[in-house]
């Protein structure tokens, strides 16, 4: 008695791209970050050192943008690697860009939606009514915050000081 596989070729191609695919996904990651020394204490409310860096509290908009692409890695990224290594990169890109999205629309919505603080600077300045303060805008906003937020995508460690990552990283759920 003899038994024949039938498509053993192909499934050992089959395994041969999934596996491809895997390492694809354990080497890539994305990061999605600010180089800025200043992103961390806006994100969390306070400097690495612990001191306050924001009356206003932590914006927190890359953890909550982070937070809300969970679902779709779960569901996106278990898929891709079933379809191959380019399909693994591309669910990558468009992770890391949906986080950055979302977490520019927090940006403007948490940080800059928010009043910009002034000082008074005096009492009774002519030209103005009586008991009326003149007031000074203690900075300038910028948007440099917002336009440093970006995305790298590699197969090694990026040049972000971000610890977001969507591999690795202490906010993902198991």
């Amino acid at each position: 008695m003899e038994a024949k596989l039938l498509g053993l070729e192909e499934a050992k191609q089959r395994l041969a791209e999934l596996a491809a695919a895997a390492k694809t996904a354990q080497q890539m990651v994305a990061k999605v970050g600010s180089p800025l020394k200043y992103a961390y204490g806006i994100e969390f409310g306070r400097h690495r050192s612990g001191k306050l860096a924001r009356r206003a509290g932590a914006s927190n908009a890359l953890t909550d943008a982070f937070k809300q692409a969970q679902p779709h890695i779960r569901s996106m990224l278990p898929n891709a690697v079933k379809k191959g290594p380019q399909a693994t990169a591309s669910a990558l890109r468009w992770l890391a860009s949906f986080v950055l999205g979302k977490t520019l629309d927090y940006l403007t919505e948490r940080v800059y939606s928010i009043p910009e603080p002034v000082r008074v600077i005096g009492h009774f300045v002519r030209g103005k009514r009586k008991g009326e303060a003149k007031t000074k805008k203690l900075y300038r906003r910028t948007g440099t915050l917002r336009r440093s937020y970006h995305m790298v995508i590699n197969t090694g460690a990026g040049s972000l000081r971000s610890m977001y990552t969507s591999q690795g990283s202490r906010y993902t759920e198991g």
